[in-house]
């Protein structure tokens, strides 16, 4: 297998029209098509055309799926990118946390297919260093240190599920499109856990790349900033519910 042959999927639901995400597009465009073969974008029927527009001026592979939230949405990417792709590995990653480390450590995402063919696991979590991290507001950051603690914990493994990033073989892409359940409204603890749950191989990088940037990160609910606490203890509640699920039928 070639070096390069890497399979970007990515997810976008973008109803308004925002020149700087455009912008932000174009402008990764070199680091965008150093890092992947393929490109595969899945976008809502009711994202603005002018970013449908600008990924297939990138030579993505561009589908766009009825709006019914970012599990369905990511689901259908990977049903998608199964699909259409020959290719062995893939990279998932929300469209604009790509845009942000294509922005700020363009090097380390050009470099990332390296470690991701380097590695043995079948699902590589792609978490961020102490660095990334810090740099995301105090509600996210209270909220997902909980959700990857309870993960690692059920897992015996230390790392950071919640930044919209993962590596995986396409053995692990299949077993994920077998078993992934609709009735969970999110993925960031589902697909590492089905394939955990499997006796696949689990293997973890932190990056910098997945820090936070306020005008491409930023959450839609912040009309208050308890309405922002509720937003992300609720996606908190959402992304654990597969793990109390699994651990209840474990000690039964």
């Amino acid at each position: 297998m070639r070096i390069s042959e890497l399979t970007l999927v990515t997810i976008m639901h973008k109803p308004s029209h925002d020149p700087l995400f455009i912008r932000k597009i174009y402008e990764s465009q070199e680091t965008i098509e150093q890092s992947y073969l393929e490109k595969i974008a899945v976008i809502s029927n009711v994202t603005d055309s002018q970013v449908e527009k600008s990924l297939m001026d990138l030579d993505f592979k561009v589908f766009k799926i009825e709006k019914k939230g970012v599990a369905h949405a990511r689901r259908s990417a990977l049903k998608i990118a199964i699909e259409v792709s020959e290719n062995t590995h893939f990279h998932y990653c929300d469209l604009d946390r790509l845009l942000t480390w294509a922005t700020y450590h363009p090097s380390e995402l050009i470099a990332l297919k390296e470690s991701l063919f380097a590695s043995n696991a079948d699902y590589i979590i792609i978490g961020r260093t102490d660095y990334a991290f810090d740099t995301h507001p105090t509600s996210w950051k209270k909220t997902e240190q909980v959700a990857n603690s309870v993960f690692s914990t059920f897992c015996n493994f230390d790392v950071d599920i919640t930044a919209g990033s993962a590596g995986m073989s396409r053995d692990a892409l299949q077993v994920i499109n077998k078993h992934t359940n609709d009735s969970y409204s999110m993925t960031d603890a589902e697909w590492p856990l089905l394939v955990f749950q499997t006796d696949s191989l689990l293997g973890s990088i932190r990056v910098n790349g997945l820090r936070y940037d306020d005008n491409l990160n930023a959450s839609c609910n912040r009309s208050s900033e308890i309405v922002e606490w509720e937003s992300r203890i609720n996606l908190m509640n959402s992304v654990l519910e597969v793990v109390f699920v699994a651990n209840k039928t474990k000690t039964h």
